[in-house]
This record gives structure tokens, C-alpha cells and sequence, in this order.
């Protein structure tokens, strides 16, 4: 699963549109439109992405150099993971 999926996965578990995220984190629904159908030379910026992941409560992590599952020695690979959920969801 990539990381476009995980988000899309999370917001459907937390029931929250692409409408609400765009508004709640300042990146445009024409932005979000495109990260999420892979379309877009630019996708998103990393800021963009960050202030995604931190409203659906996920968090980044990037491991260089280490050998993932299916990752060629010396590619770096992203990971991404829910840390446990404290906080309600966000209306």
C-alpha cells in the first residue's frame, strides 16, 4: 500500500472529505485531486503533505539506506504508520 492509499484509507475510516481536508489544511482541492489520482508533474509539496499527515494523525518516516521489503539495497523507501489515536476525530 502507498502512501496515496494509506491517506485515502484514513479518511475514510475517520469519514472525512476531500472537501473538508482541503479546507481544514490549507491545500487545494484541485491539488489534492491530482496527488490522489497520481496526475501532476509537482504533486504535493513536502509541507503540504506534512500538514495532511499531521490533521489525519499519521506520521512519515524516511529510512535511508536500509533494505524494506522489495527495496533495492541503497534505495531509500517511505514508511508511513497511525500512531495510536488519543484524540477524537476533527469535524
Amino acid at each position: 500500500m502507498n502512501f496515496r492509499e494509506i491517506i485515502q484509507q484514513t479518511m475514510a475510516e475517520l469519514g472525512v472529505s476531500a472537501y473538508q481536508l482541503s479546507k481544514e489544511t490549507g491545500v487545494g482541492e484541485a491539488r489534492l485531486s491530482r496527488f490522489f489520482k497520481g496526475d501532476g508533474s509537482k504533486g504535493l509539496s513536502i509541507p503540504a503533505l506534512l500538514r495532511l499527515l499531521s490533521y489525519l494523525q499519521l506520521e512519515l518516516r524516511i529510512v535511508k539506506n536500509r533494505v524494506l521489503s522489495g527495496a533495492p539495497r541503497g534505495e531509500s523507501r517511505f514508511e508511513t504508520r497511525q500512531p495510536a489515536r488519543s484524540r477524537t476525530r476533527r469535524h
